[in-house]
């Protein structure tokens, strides 16, 4: 897992390298530019992504991200509902459980949904 740190724009993107034959998608290093440059844009670039790959793990790490970044909890909670069940049914327990405590963060009740 890498993070890119970007200190200007006060956000980390999270680029998930670790499973296997998996190589970086094309919209991880453009997401950063593109969330500095119009952070809506970079919004509905991402949400056009995951309704053509749902269950690409680095383009959900880049909207897990970017909803924290928001602080958008409501996205970030509906988001996690998703995420979080893709990566336990995939065998990604601690990535999971990184992103059930980021969401808890913000909102300490929130309980995944069946």
């Amino acid at each position: 897992m890498i993070w890119l740190r970007q200190p200007s724009l006060n956000m980390s993107v999270i680029i998930d390298n670790h499973l296997p034959n998996q190589q970086e998608h094309p919209l991880a290093r453009d997401y950063v530019i593109l969330m500095k440059e119009n952070p809506d844009e970079a919004h509905q670039v991402l949400t056009d992504a995951l309704q053509v790959e749902p269950d690409n793990v680095q383009l959900n790490h880049l909207m897990h991200e970017h909803l924290k970044t928001k602080r958008d909890l409501a996205g970030l909670k509906n988001h996690g509902n998703h995420f979080l069940r893709f990566l336990l049914n995939s065998g990604h327990e601690k990535e999971s459980v990184e992103v059930f405590t980021n969401i808890q963060e913000l909102d300490p009740n929130y309980k995944m949904n069946d």
